[in-house]
């Protein structure tokens, strides 16, 4: 008896759509909260400000979103993946050179050892998460 013909090819789909979302969701949104208290108390900025960079870069997604649908349905899905896959790739550079990036941007002075290394893990984290929120759109 062979179970998986019984099953609809769609509910496999809605499955990994359901995953894919549940992992980025939480590597994209999740996560800041957890480094919040972190970050506010070596940066020494208020937290209303670190969340208001954080919902400016959720407005951003918000207007590019449309401009991502749009050529997704200009250009196909063919193509659009294999930016994704260039773009993976890209965040797999900055995955492997994260503390040197942060180094080099950040560690002028603002900020100290540790807010470099918060920064630096957060970058993992969102290069790992950039795959399955590139699969998500």
């Amino acid at each position: 008896m062979n179970f998986h013909k019984n099953i609809f090819y769609g509910w496999y789909v809605a499955f990994a759509a359901f995953l894919l979302g549940s992992l980025s969701y939480g590597f994209g949104v999740v996560s800041f909260g957890v480094f919040l208290g972190a970050m506010t108390t070596s940066l020494g900025w208020s937290s209303g400000l670190l969340s208001g960079i954080y919902v400016a870069g959720r407005l951003l997604g918000l207007l590019v979103n449309p401009i991502v649908g749009f050529t997704l349905d200009k250009h196909g899905p063919k193509k659009i993946i294999f930016l994704g896959v260039a773009l993976v790739f890209l965040g797999s550079i900055f995955v492997s050179l994260s503390a040197p990036i942060v180094v080099l941007v950040y560690g002028r002075g603002s900020f100290n050892q540790n807010a470099i290394d918060v920064v630096s893990q957060l970058l993992i984290a969102y290069g790992i998460g950039m795959p399955f929120y590139l699969l998500r759109d």
